[in-house]
């Protein structure tokens, strides 16, 4: 069954939402849901994506809104979704009149609902219409486990002891350990086919495999915490070479968070599943394949709340150079960066960085006098290296 803008309308999560431009468009069908991040984004759209913003990639390039809607028209968008007053105070009148052009529709979105409620309402919607999927999975069984998962993962308000009962019926075993396994697709027409892929490989593993929104989700049984990691990456290595071996030009990024005693605990693994993803440029990982348990450093930083502290450890490190960087057009940066990773080791440095050894030892000179710390210091640089990891927090944060 078709499903469209028309009828997203009618979720009583959106019973205050309002169309403000693109109203001829409410037949444009719906597939998927995803979340607009970053300006770069918009690069990854899918047709007939809903598309849920709060502005901040509009707000972050003011030159985007010139052409916003028409893009996402071009990429056959189903609509987009904007939640006013933090990044953007009103719909701004070239992109009306964009939408209107376009039949495309701009939705006001509620004040009060969170992407993560409008994302859950909205895919469990568009799970029930998609048959096909339906048929991947089993039954009547299989949608209450989805429920379940749903509810557990992605509702911070749940009754731990309706979850407990709801989980048992469902005959899932509180005492042994559970992981969350995300993986992420280059092509949303994967996705099923993924899924089969998947689901046959489960029964050799008795794990549970669901789509939400973009992504695939695998409920991943432990049965040795010990041999967790070793067992965790040799069954994302089977999905991965499976998956590639029966889906042409298939691209994936796998996320693990780590195993929890309790099944209750894994929205926690959920999170660092998601943390790890989000790291995923940065990270040490093997095959496109990246355990929480791998991220370093990252771990504590990624669990640490307190922004002002974490902006002002990056501005006393990193923050000058970078400035430096764009007011004069130069790559010290990256300099400082290679510097870092050969250890201080100039000669190295050079060979990376192709250059010769004497640009470097002039590089790192302006860098000493732009930063005013001596970075031969390997202390010194160690603090630059926690300012540039500090850099990729704080953009996962924002």
């Amino acid at each position: 069954m078709a499903y469209t803008v028309h009828d997203l309308l009618k979720l009583p999560i959106l019973s205050e939402a309002k169309i403000v431009a693109g109203e001829n468009g409410q037949k444009r069908l719906i597939k998927s849901v995803s979340f607009l991040e970053g300006p770069d984004s918009i690069n990854w759209v899918m047709p007939h994506d809903l598309l849920l913003t709060n502005a901040y990639p509009l707000y972050e390039d003011p030159n985007l809104k010139k052409n916003f809607i028409n893009e996402l028209a071009a990429k056959d968008v189903s609509a987009v979704a904007i939640k006013l007053n933090r990044f953007m105070q009103s719909i701004p009148e070239e992109m009306i009149q964009q939408a209107n052009e376009n039949s495309f529709p701009i939705i006001i979105l509620p004040f009060n609902a969170t992407p993560s409620q409008l994302i859950g309402a909205i895919t469990k919607t568009l799970f029930s219409a998609k048959t096909s999927q339906k048929k991947a999975l089993e039954g009547i069984q299989a949608d209450l486990m989805y429920d379940f998962f749903c509810e557990l993962l992605f509702n911070k308000n749940t009754s731990k002891s309706m979850m407990l009962r709801r989980g048992t019926s469902l005959g899932w075993d509180f005492s042994k350990a559970y992981s969350v396994m995300m993986i992420q697709v280059n092509e949303l027409n994967h996705v099923q086919k993924m899924l089969d892929v998947i689901n046959n490989l489960s029964t050799a593993h008795g794990n549970f495999i669901f789509q939400y929104g973009r992504d695939i989700f695998v409920i991943c049984e432990v049965n040795s915490p010990v041999d967790a990691k070793s067992y965790l990456t040799k069954y994302a290595n089977e999905i991965k070479s499976k998956c590639q071996s029966e889906i042409s030009g298939l691209d994936i990024i796998i996320a693990i968070g780590r195993p929890y005693a309790n099944l209750l605990d894994l929205p926690r693994s959920y999170e660092e599943a998601q943390k790890s993803l989000s790291l995923e440029k940065w990270a040490d990982k093997e095959n496109s394949i990246i355990l929480f348990d791998n991220l370093g450093i990252y771990k504590i930083l990624c669990q640490f709340n307190d922004r002002e502290e974490l902006e002002k450890y990056y501005q006393d490190t990193v923050a000058k150079l970078e400035k430096y960087d764009q007011e004069n057009h130069s790559e010290y940066y990256q300099t400082m960066e290679t510097f870092v990773k050969c250890n201080g080791n100039f000669n190295e440095t050079a060979k990376n960085l192709c250059v010769h050894y004497n640009t470097v030892k002039y590089r790192i000179n302006v860098i000493k006098r732009i930063l005013g710390i001596d970075v031969e210091d390997p202390e010194k640089r160690f603090d630059f290296q926690i300012g540039m990891k500090i850099a990729h927090i704080l953009i996962i944060k924002k």
